[in-house]
């Protein structure tokens, strides 16, 4: 035993070392944070990949999957400064250019996002994501055939990516082709029949061109498949409304309240549509009620009248983002 003793006192300066070496720090602290990444825990994981980056302000992946946790946060400013610092950092890394392109082609930063599009393509010729983003920053710059050409190139490359043929199909209605569109809303329907998306762009684009029993239908399927999500509510409550069925539409969104109870977009939809109707005493009692009956949720942020019961007919999908 007493032999034993040098052979631990030498390994107990080893393992201080270990701890106090900063790239096994940084390594724990990005592992760490991949954990609570991969359980959907945006905030904890982006607590660890800063503290890596405290120690190696160069450590480009923990700046990448930073900016990710900022993206699925909704930190569109600090997604935008990790994702060009991974950028600076890893000029090769077209993950991160991707992510950054789209952030800015959301922001309305067409032509930098058309840079990055390019940039990716220069890697990598055969990137469809990165033809679908050149293809939407065209279209957003006015370069119609330039657009239609990119989509076209995407979904040679991956023929199976919903997303692109609904792309395509908005591009086509800026082109003033139709019968072309709808058929690439019912290709990207066909290819993903468990998303709402594509059923409710297809919804629109039948109401935009007044075929209503059409619309109704789309409307209806998306209900069906996500019976919890209140924007296919809101698009067939819309859809009623304007073909002046309001009887209907208000059992449709008295049926949202019923089926939502536990989701405030889904049980306010019957309120905001009084109250877009200008009938303040029926928006009132009913928002009055709902306060009772959830006391916990702001009811103070009323929406304004241009909320989701109006007579927009657009198909395009909403992007989620906020100018940087």
């Amino acid at each position: 035993m007493r032999h034993l003793l040098p052979v631990i006192l030498t390994a107990i300066p080893v393992l201080s070392g270990c701890s106090r070496n900063p790239n096994v720090r940084k390594q724990k602290y990005f592992e760490s944070g991949n954990k609570y990444f991969d359980r959907g825990k945006y905030r904890e994981a982006a607590i660890e990949y800063q503290n890596a980056i405290q120690i190696d302000k160069l450590y480009a992946d923990a700046h990448y999957h930073l900016a990710l946790c900022y993206l699925r946060e909704s930190i569109w400013n600090g997604a935008y400064q990790e994702l060009s610092r991974t950028v600076e950092l890893q000029p090769a890394n077209t993950k991160a250019q991707l992510e950054l392109g789209n952030l800015l082609l959301a922001a309305k930063q067409f032509k930098q996002a058309q840079f990055w599009a390019e940039t990716v393509l220069g890697h990598d010729a055969s990137s469809a994501d990165a033809h679908v983003l050149l293809a939407n920053a065209d279209a957003a710059l006015e370069n119609i055939e330039d657009s239609l050409r990119e989509m076209q190139k995407a979904i040679e490359l991956a023929p199976d990516q919903p997303r692109s043929y609904l792309n395509l199909a908005i591009l086509q209605l800026g082109a003033k082709d139709a019968a072309a569109a709808e058929g690439n809303f019912q290709k990207a329907i066909s290819l993903d029949s468990k998303s709402v998306t594509p059923i409710l762009a297809l919804g629109n684009f039948y109401r935009s061109q007044k075929r209503w029993p059409e619309a109704e239908k789309q409307f209806h399927d998306a209900i069906e498949l996500a019976p919890k999500n209140p924007t296919p509510y809101a698009a067939l409550a819309t859809l009623l409304e304007n073909e002046g069925k309001r009887a209907d539409t208000e059992q449709l969104l008295m049926q949202a309240k019923q089926a939502m109870p536990d989701v405030p977009e889904g049980y306010r939809l019957l309120g905001d549509f009084y109250f877009a109707l200008n009938d303040v005493a029926r928006a009132t009692t009913e928002y009055a009620s709902l306060f009772q009956q959830h006391p916990r949720v702001s009811f103070r942020s009323l929406p304004r009248i241009s909320g989701p019961f109006t007579n927009s007919c657009s198909t395009t999908p909403r992007i989620c983002r906020i100018p940087i």
